[in-house]
């Protein structure tokens, strides 16, 4: 593995450089998670997380139960405490994950071996990978392409890594989401200086598709649909938990897609010629 070297976490006038913000936000996020767990079991606490993740998640689970997982190199970017890494691992996959923050790798060695689970985590950089060309047969990066600073060094790197046909996913957040709607409407400012990383960049469709130019077969699908904030409140919330939601739970799926609050995003490695 590579390793995450001064020229990649210190700016060139010494101060913080944004390899340097984004870790640190999460080894801060790290510490967050667990104090809210407050008197909780640890294992208890992890188990709920755990359940919110899958909900949230649940559309892109379903895509990526598509593919053939039992017995392939699967390469997970950004693996935080492992709420994805687990499922991975147990449907048989050879997981290698990593992370660039030191204190979610530890926790996920932690939530892995609750689990009775093993995979391969690591310290990281994705965009900077320290594997040989052609190595994974799928890749994921579900919650990082939106927060790097570089998100088009990250799929470059994501391309030499897979195999002619292997498979990316990727989660961004939708600009067209049902989510900065409502925060439109109620005047919300939606990133929260604390809550929330820095960049937290939104995509349009046009512009997922563009991010993924490299990439052959690319879909688009919408996840996590209208539902109730769990972060924001007042009027525009009220109302919208009250109609808005409901009203969307009896429309068909296709209708809402394009206003889900994530876009996921598929693809592969074009074949060699």
């Amino acid at each position: 593995m590579a390793e995450l070297t001064d020229s990649t976490l210190t700016a060139p006038d010494g101060g913080a450089s944004p390899t340097d913000k984004v870790r640190d936000y999460w080894e801060a996020y790290a510490d967050r998670v667990l104090a809210r767990g407050g008197d909780l079991d640890p294992r208890e606490h992890f188990s709920r997380l755990s359940a919110d993740h899958e909900i949230a998640y649940t559309r892109a689970n379903q895509l990526l139960q598509r593919h053939q997982l039992a017995g392939r190199a699967v390469l997970e970017l950004g693996c935080g405490m492992g709420f994805d890494t687990i499922p991975l691992a147990q449907a048989g996959a050879r997981v290698v994950a990593i992370d660039l923050s030191e204190k979610c790798v530890a926790l996920a060695r932690r939530h892995l071996d609750w689990y009775g689970v093993e995979a391969d985590l690591r310290l990281g950089n994705a965009e900077c990978l320290g594997f040989a060309d052609e190595t994974f047969d799928l890749v994921t990066a579900r919650g990082l392409l939106m927060f790097t600073p570089e998100p088009t060094a990250v799929l470059r790197e994501v391309l030499r890594v897979l195999r002619p046909g292997g498979v990316v996913q990727a989660i961004l957040h939708n600009k067209h989401s049902w989510y900065v709607l409502l925060g439109a409407a109620a005047g919300m400012n939606l990133v929260d200086p604390v809550e929330d990383p820095s960049p937290n960049r939104l995509y349009t469709r046009a512009e997922a598709r563009a991010l993924f130019e490299g990439f052959a077969d690319v879909r688009i699908d919408g996840g996590r649909l209208p539902n109730i904030p769990s972060k924001r409140g007042g009027l525009a919330a009220k109302v919208f938990n009250a109609s808005v939601v409901p009203a969307a739970k009896a429309l068909p799926r296709r209708a809402l897609e394009p206003f889900g609050f994530y876009l996921i995003v598929e693809g592969k490695k074009p074949a060699r010629r």
